[in-house]
Protein backbone atom coordinates (compact mmCIF):
# COMPACT_ATOMS: atom_id res chain seq x y z
CA UNK A 1 0.00 0.00 0.00
CA UNK A 2 0.86 3.62 -0.52
CA UNK A 3 2.35 5.59 1.91
CA UNK A 4 2.88 9.07 1.37
CA UNK A 5 5.00 10.78 4.41
CA UNK A 6 3.66 14.60 4.73
CA UNK A 7 3.98 17.73 6.73
CA UNK A 8 1.62 20.35 7.80
CA UNK A 9 2.28 24.09 7.72
CA UNK A 10 -0.28 26.59 9.18
CA UNK A 11 0.29 29.74 10.83
CA UNK A 12 -3.42 29.14 13.14
CA UNK A 13 -2.53 26.49 15.83
CA UNK A 14 -6.55 25.06 15.94
CA UNK A 15 -6.40 24.95 12.14
CA UNK A 16 -2.92 23.07 12.36
CA UNK A 17 -4.41 20.68 14.70
CA UNK A 18 -7.21 19.96 12.60
CA UNK A 19 -4.95 19.14 9.83
CA UNK A 20 -3.11 17.30 12.08
CA UNK A 21 -6.02 15.27 13.10
CA UNK A 22 -7.58 15.19 9.40
CA UNK A 23 -4.34 13.32 8.54
CA UNK A 24 -4.63 10.60 10.97
CA UNK A 25 -8.13 9.66 9.65
CA UNK A 26 -6.31 9.13 6.20
CA UNK A 27 -4.74 5.54 6.49
CA UNK A 28 -2.13 6.33 3.60
CA UNK A 29 -0.75 9.34 5.12
CA UNK A 30 1.92 9.22 7.79
CA UNK A 31 2.37 12.86 9.02
CA UNK A 32 6.32 13.22 9.78
CA UNK A 33 5.78 17.15 11.28
CA UNK A 34 3.91 20.06 11.55
CA UNK A 35 5.13 23.72 11.49
CA UNK A 36 4.03 27.14 12.48
CA UNK A 37 5.80 28.80 9.90
CA UNK A 38 7.06 28.12 6.31
CA UNK A 39 10.42 28.99 7.18
CA UNK A 40 10.80 25.93 10.32
CA UNK A 41 9.23 23.90 7.32
CA UNK A 42 12.15 24.80 5.19
CA UNK A 43 14.31 23.94 7.38
CA UNK A 44 12.83 20.81 8.00
CA UNK A 45 13.14 19.88 4.48
CA UNK A 46 16.34 20.60 3.83
CA UNK A 47 17.53 17.35 6.23
CA UNK A 48 14.00 15.55 4.82
CA UNK A 49 11.97 14.17 1.96
CA UNK A 50 8.20 14.19 1.95
CA UNK A 51 5.42 13.46 -0.57
CA UNK A 52 3.25 16.14 0.48
CA UNK A 53 2.63 19.42 2.49
CA UNK A 54 -0.22 20.63 3.24
CA UNK A 55 0.31 24.39 3.06
CA UNK A 56 -1.37 27.41 4.47
CA UNK A 57 -1.21 30.34 2.02
CA UNK A 58 -1.11 33.42 4.33
CA UNK A 59 1.33 33.25 7.10
CA UNK A 60 3.43 35.57 8.79
CA UNK A 61 7.06 36.47 7.05
CA UNK A 62 7.29 33.74 4.34
CA UNK A 63 4.37 33.46 2.67
CA UNK A 64 2.98 30.21 1.52
CA UNK A 65 3.14 31.25 -2.34
CA UNK A 66 6.27 32.24 -1.65
CA UNK A 67 7.56 28.98 0.30
CA UNK A 68 5.66 26.62 -2.56
CA UNK A 69 8.34 28.61 -5.40
CA UNK A 70 11.12 27.04 -3.56
CA UNK A 71 9.78 23.67 -3.11
CA UNK A 72 10.73 21.24 -5.83
CA UNK A 73 9.80 16.85 -5.41
CA UNK A 74 6.83 17.36 -2.75
CA UNK A 75 3.17 17.59 -3.92
CA UNK A 76 1.41 20.82 -2.59
CA UNK A 77 -2.43 20.95 -1.14
CA UNK A 78 -2.92 24.25 -0.13
CA UNK A 79 -5.23 24.86 2.99
CA UNK A 80 -6.29 28.64 3.27
CA UNK A 81 -9.24 30.44 3.81
CA UNK A 82 -8.94 32.79 0.90
CA UNK A 83 -10.59 31.93 -2.32
CA UNK A 84 -8.43 34.53 -4.70
CA UNK A 85 -5.40 32.65 -4.46
CA UNK A 86 -6.28 29.45 -6.19
CA UNK A 87 -5.05 30.73 -9.90
CA UNK A 88 -1.86 31.44 -8.26
CA UNK A 89 -2.38 28.48 -6.38
CA UNK A 90 -2.81 26.15 -9.47
CA UNK A 91 -0.05 28.13 -11.25
CA UNK A 92 2.70 26.88 -8.70
CA UNK A 93 1.26 23.22 -9.83
CA UNK A 94 -0.76 22.53 -6.40
CA UNK A 95 -2.42 18.75 -6.43
CA UNK A 96 -5.65 21.06 -4.90
CA UNK A 97 -7.06 23.82 -2.93
CA UNK A 98 -8.97 23.51 0.21
CA UNK A 99 -10.89 25.95 1.84
CA UNK A 100 -11.17 26.57 5.26
CA UNK A 101 -13.00 25.30 7.62
CA UNK A 102 -11.58 21.98 6.01
CA UNK A 103 -14.32 19.26 5.73
CA UNK A 104 -13.03 16.00 6.45
CA UNK A 105 -14.80 14.45 3.16
CA UNK A 106 -13.29 17.03 0.84
CA UNK A 107 -9.89 16.73 2.90
CA UNK A 108 -10.32 12.97 1.86
CA UNK A 109 -10.85 14.16 -1.55
CA UNK A 110 -7.74 16.20 -2.03
CA UNK A 111 -5.41 13.68 -0.21
CA UNK A 112 -6.68 10.56 -2.85
CA UNK A 113 -6.08 13.13 -5.72
CA UNK A 114 -2.77 13.31 -4.18
CA UNK A 115 -2.11 9.36 -4.35
CA UNK A 116 -3.44 9.19 -7.51
CA UNK A 117 -1.22 11.29 -8.53
CA UNK A 118 1.56 10.37 -6.60
CA UNK A 119 1.22 6.17 -7.54
CA UNK A 120 1.13 7.51 -11.22
CA UNK A 121 4.27 9.30 -10.94
CA UNK A 122 5.26 5.99 -9.76
CA UNK A 123 4.37 4.23 -12.90
CA UNK A 124 5.72 6.23 -15.13
CA UNK A 125 9.42 6.07 -13.59
CA UNK A 126 8.86 2.37 -13.46
CA UNK A 127 7.00 0.53 -15.88
CA UNK A 128 6.22 3.02 -18.89
CA UNK A 129 10.37 3.23 -20.08
CA UNK A 130 9.38 1.21 -22.99
CA UNK A 131 6.34 -0.18 -25.19
CA UNK A 132 5.42 -3.32 -27.15
CA UNK A 133 4.29 -2.58 -30.57
CA UNK A 134 3.34 -4.92 -33.50
CA UNK A 135 5.25 -4.51 -36.51
CA UNK A 136 6.53 -6.58 -39.09
CA UNK A 137 4.56 -9.68 -38.30
CA UNK A 138 6.54 -9.24 -34.75
CA UNK A 139 6.25 -8.14 -31.13
CA UNK A 140 8.85 -5.42 -31.10
CA UNK A 141 10.10 -3.51 -27.94
CA UNK A 142 10.83 0.07 -28.16
CA UNK A 143 12.78 2.58 -25.61
CA UNK A 144 10.88 5.56 -25.14
CA UNK A 145 13.97 7.45 -25.05
CA UNK A 146 15.11 5.83 -29.02
CA UNK A 147 11.54 7.29 -30.17
CA UNK A 148 12.39 10.19 -32.24
CA UNK A 149 8.59 10.93 -33.19
CA UNK A 150 5.33 9.07 -34.54
CA UNK A 151 3.19 10.05 -37.36
CA UNK A 152 -0.40 8.86 -37.32
CA UNK A 153 -2.04 7.35 -40.87
CA UNK A 154 -5.57 6.88 -40.03
CA UNK A 155 -5.41 3.38 -39.35
CA UNK A 156 -1.33 3.01 -38.78
CA UNK A 157 1.00 4.88 -37.23
CA UNK A 158 4.31 5.23 -38.56
CA UNK A 159 6.99 5.46 -35.52
CA UNK A 160 10.48 6.96 -36.16
CA UNK A 161 13.12 5.60 -34.18
CA UNK A 162 16.65 6.72 -33.42
CA UNK A 163 19.45 4.54 -35.23
CA UNK A 164 16.67 3.38 -38.23
CA UNK A 165 16.56 4.77 -41.75
CA UNK A 166 12.67 3.52 -42.18
CA UNK A 167 10.22 3.90 -39.47
CA UNK A 168 7.93 1.17 -37.95
CA UNK A 169 4.76 0.74 -39.74
CA UNK A 170 2.24 -0.70 -37.24
CA UNK A 171 -1.48 -1.27 -37.88
CA UNK A 172 -3.00 0.54 -34.65
CA UNK A 173 -4.15 4.27 -34.36
CA UNK A 174 -2.77 7.02 -32.50
CA UNK A 175 -4.76 6.70 -29.78
CA UNK A 176 -3.81 2.77 -29.55
CA UNK A 177 -0.57 3.95 -28.88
Amino acid sequence: MTELKCIAVDDEPLALELIADNIKNIPFLKCIGTFNSAVKAEEFLKNNSVDLIFLDIQMPGLSGVEFAKTINDSMIIFTTAYDHYAVEGFDLAAVDYVLKPIMLNRFEKACLKAKEFFEMKQQSGENNQSIMVRADNKTIKLLLNDILYVEGLKDYVKIFISGNERPLLTRTNLKGI
